[in-house]
């Protein structure tokens, strides 16, 4: 068993942050605001934080839509610190993510982010990169970009395409694997494990799975009763991480069917040209499209989309992941 020291007090400004908006998890512990254009952040990895329990149960990790969703966290306190709390950073795109090293419980990830305002009026949206360290490792190099909204936006959210919140959540549709099987196939568990159900499935090259979206998740948990729309806005975090664990079950079945043995996990490297279309609430339904376009000696290269009924929510133009052997990651 690992023992940690408990994470420093958060300060107010990040407190009132992590009631402002739906989060998997405190993913920051501090920041420092050095200038206009940039911000540090710490964040102590835990095992007993939101959703860790789940992911993976026995060589626990942080998941690296984690490391995506400390950046964003550190971003929009250098947003809220240079233009008060009414001002709201959106991910729009995530350009390029590595993933280097792995974050284990008793690690610090430290964070440095520099920001440039870009948009028709130099402020309407931002570019992010940030380095991501374990100590003298990089753990990741993230570059994303954000769009600025302001207003208190206690009612229904339009995503730029005219549709609020909960509009075309979709029907009920027929399952191809139940939840049974999925918890059967990868190493996720409760309340990290974000596939429902699996509607349609090519053995070795597409898989479609949905994850419905209910205000009961770990996300909800500390927003006031009061929160607005966009509070009530699905974490990206969980949704590429959602989107993933589709591929993941695509392709350990193809291992296990090829006569593979188990005691490996899926585990994501990089991903590039992720483009987030509109945002998703409680009462939505996510279906997920994951695309296997190569398999290498490596690991697999992976795309696809994720749409609420008709509507497009995210674009992802590619995911490498690799396999490697529980408890041996790098």
């Amino acid at each position: 068993m690992t023992l940690v020291a408990p994470p420093p007090v958060p300060s107010a400004a990040i407190e009132a942050g992590r009631r402002a908006r739906a989060v998997p998890l405190p993913a920051v512990d501090s920041c420092t605001v050095l200038s206009a254009t940039e911000v540090t952040a710490h964040k102590l990895i835990r095992a007993d934080d939101p959703y860790m329990e789940g992911h993976y149960p026995d060589f626990t990790i942080y998941p690296g839509a984690f490391v995506i969703e400390s950046v964003y966290q550190a971003v929009l306190h250098l947003v809220w610190e240079n233009h008060g709390t009414h001002v709201f950073a959106e991910p729009a795109r995530i350009t390029s993510v590595r993933f280097l090293a792995a974050l284990r419980p008793g690690d610090r990830l430290d964070i440095h982010c520099v920001a440039k305002a870009v948009g028709a009026d130099g402020t309407q949206e931002l570019e992010v990169t940030a380095d991501c360290r374990r100590g003298d490792v990089r753990a990741a190099k993230v570059s994303m970009s954000f769009r600025l909204t302001s207003g208190t936006d206690t009612g229904a959210v339009s995503d730029g395409n005219g549709a609020g919140a909960g509009a075309g959540s979709g029907g009920p549709e027929t399952a191809l694997l139940e939840h049974a099987e999925i918890r059967g196939t990868i190493p996720h568990a409760h309340p990290m494990l974000l596939v429902d159900r699996v509607l349609d499935l090519d053995p070795y090259d597409r898989i479609v799975t949905s994850k419905a979206i209910t205000g009961s998740e770990s996300c909800y948990a500390r927003l006031a009763p009061d929160a607005g729309a966009r509070a009530l806005r699905y974490p990206p975090s969980l949704l590429i991480e959602s989107w993933g664990q589709g591929g993941a079950l695509l392709w350990l079945r193809r291992e296990r069917a090829k006569g593979q043995p188990g005691g490996t996990a899926p585990i994501l490297a990089a991903v590039r040209g992720i483009t987030f279309h509109r945002g998703v609430h409680p009462g939505d339904t996510l279906r997920h499209t994951v695309r296997i376009d190569q398999y290498t000696a490596a690991g697999v290269i992976m795309s696809g989309q994720t749409h609420r009924g008709d509507e497009l929510v995210a674009e992802i133009g590619e995911a490498l992941a690799v396999l490697r052997p529980s408890g041996e990651l790098f």
